[in-house]
């Protein structure tokens, strides 16, 4: 048996620290994430109903609502971005509304992002997050400065994230570098982040390497992050790798997600957290049909370990048919996966997604029985 699926859990480096990996960064990352509840639920949105407008040397405005009904209960929430142009930028504010208990679309969450691009090309950003003060007004909760200069082939940006400290004014509590070469078939990045220690001191807490190559077949991405061990050191904490091959009549993705047992400090097996492989197709008629299949070391969503298997297995499998019509497109999933106890795959859901030729999208979820 191996020794990661067996040995008995030992004192690892605390898993707040590991956890910071998990919020993930894309290439030209704009800001840091929120920790806000309303920041969750924004980022967790699901089909809306859109109303636009645009200029391209004025203000413009984009409100979407989300509608969620519950037997007899329908619950909507409303997100809006304003955004105005300045002398030397611009200013965004975006804002997410959910109904209170006296009915009325109150405020959940405000952000201010205001961006100013100077002669030389570097490009200064301040985002402060704002959430409701309990009094009718909004506080700030969180300030991000950031700084984009321009280099050879590439660029470096430099973010620093401030919070409210016990005197009323404000302390820096994580710094950031990240660094991107390459063009639009080949880049690099690399990423550290720092926080200070209990004597002030800076120490990275994270690192991450990014590739990402693009051909004439399909494209390949890799990610490589670095978080202390349970010495204290810097040391390989998850792996990411996603191919993209393209063929006549659709394609094929292929992901592979593996992470330190945190279980056990000294075992070196990772966990295979996800290995995913999705074949979509276009058919002759213009349906688009994918199959997705989903193996891994873990179960009920990720939250614990198969201790029944030494090896990856089968947890998830989904089915996806997507219909389009004259007035009207139809996406269909059917998901089966497997929990801790159940040792094969079950059906557990279907999601019908219905988008007309307005963009106002219904959303239905069935659970099975």
């Amino acid at each position: 048996m191996e020794t990661s699926k067996r040995s008995a859990p030992r004192i690892a480096w605390p898993l707040a620290i590991c956890a910071l990996v998990l919020l993930g960064w894309p290439f030209s990352a704009a800001r840091a994430q929120s920790p806000s509840e309303g920041e969750k639920k924004k980022e967790d949105a699901g089909p809306a109903k859109t109303t636009k407008t645009e200029e391209d040397t004025g203000p413009s405005k984009t409100v979407k609502s989300y509608d969620t009904v519950n037997g007899t209960q329908t619950y909507s929430r409303i997100e809006e971005r304003d955004r105005k142009k300045t002398a030397d930028g611009e200013v965004v504010t975006e804002r997410v509304r959910m109904p209170a208990y006296g009915g009325d679309d109150r405020v959940l969450l405000e952000r201010e992002i205001h961006t100013k691009k100077l002669p030389d090309g570097t490009v200064e950003r301040e985002t402060i997050l704002k959430n409701p003060d309990g009094n009718g007004g909004m506080q700030a909760i969180e300030i991000t400065r950031e700084k984009i200069r321009p280099a050879e082939g590439g660029s470096t940006t430099e973010r620093e994230v401030s919070k409210p400290d016990s005197n009323g004014g404000w302390r820096t509590v994580q710094r950031e570098t990240v660094h991107e070469t390459g063009d639009k078939t080949s880049r690099q990045a690399t990423r550290e982040v720092e926080q200070p220690t209990v004597n002030g001191d800076w120490k990275p807490v994270i690192r991450e390497f990014q590739s990402k190559k693009k051909t004439a077949a399909g494209e390949t991405q890799q990610s490589v992050t670095e978080a202390p061990d349970a010495n204290g050191e810097l040391s390989n904490y998850e792996v990411h790798t996603e191919n993209t091959t393209k063929g006549p009549d659709g394609e094929t993705r292929e992901v592979t997600i593996t992470r330190r047992d945190l279980s056990d400090t000294d075992s070196t097996v990772p966990v295979v957290v996800e290995h995913t492989v999705t074949q979509e197709k276009h058919l002759p008629a213009g349906d688009v049909v994918t199959q997705s299949t989903t193996e891994s070391d873990l179960v009920n969503g990720g939250a614990s370990s198969n201790l029944k298997s030494s090896h990856p297995e089968m947890v998830k499998e989904k089915n996806t048919i997507e219909t389009t019509g004259k007035n009207r497109t139809t996406t269909t999933t059917t998901v089966s996966q497997r929990g801790s106890a159940a040792t094969d795959l079950h059906p557990s859901h279907q999601i019908v997604v219905e988008k007309d030729s307005t963009g106002h999208v219904r959303q239905i979820y069935i659970p099975s029985h």
